[in-house]
């Protein structure tokens, strides 16, 4: 059996599961925050949505930070669902530029 690098007691198979759920609650994550962006971005003014998604990128690097997760593919994953599920994304994409 090959063993990985922390110790004789964490095996391949270990660090594979473990790499695998944290990936997989990095997107969760990201999905999830994507939604709650997508709504408040059509509540809130859009001269304050640069102020909704700072708020919410911070609150998730955070989040990722204390689960030990990826926070860039949970980023990107809130990113692309914004972008995809959102009527006003064109108007989103100008706000950021």
């Amino acid at each position: 059996m090959v063993y990985a690098t922390r110790g004789a007691e964490t095996s391949i198979a270990a660090e594979y599961l473990e790499l695998t759920g944290n990936l997989l609650i990095a997107i969760l994550l990201g999905l999830a925050a994507g939604l709650v962006t997508r709504y408040f971005c059509g509540i809130v003014l859009p001269t304050r949505w640069l102020v909704l998604l700072t708020a919410v990128i911070a609150l998730l690097m955070g989040i990722c930070e204390l689960l030990h997760v990826p926070y860039l593919l949970t980023i990107l994953t809130m990113g692309i669902t914004v972008s995809s599920t959102s009527d006003l994304a064109d108007k989103i994409n100008a706000a950021l530029d």
